[in-house]
């Protein structure tokens, strides 16, 4: 991993670990993992249960969650996914402090151009 300096307003240096590409792509594929795992036991829980397809609502059950993945996990787990904590990595700010609400969403809004 590589690192970098931050010297705070004190004069103080904090040194931070930036997560490589391989460890990035890891937790992704670890999230991926997790993500087509609930959408797979949705969709059989949903066919054993034999519930009728009532449209939206049936879209909103099995595809809203994946949707929303990546926001919520950062957003109420520190900036980490289940993937980035299985990795010990997470989303912070550019200066290394946490990052807030409006960091996750513009990423959250950004995520093709981020992947």
């Amino acid at each position: 991993m590589d690192n970098f300096q931050i010297e705070t307003a004190q004069n103080v240096q904090i040194g931070h670990q930036v997560a490589g590409v391989g460890e990035r792509i890891l937790a992704y594929l670890i999230d991926g993992i997790l993500i087509l795992g609930y959408v797979v036991l949705v969709a059989f829980l949903l066919e054993q249960l034999q519930v009728p397809d009532q449209g939206w609502g049936l879209l909103m059950v099995v595809g809203l969650p994946p949707f929303l993945y990546f926001l919520i996990w950062e957003t109420f787990w520190n900036g980490q996914s289940p993937g980035k904590k299985a990795m010990d990595i997470r989303v912070v700010k550019l200066d290394g402090t946490r990052a807030g609400f409006p960091d996750f969403l513009i990423r959250w809004i950004l995520r093709v151009i981020d992947i």
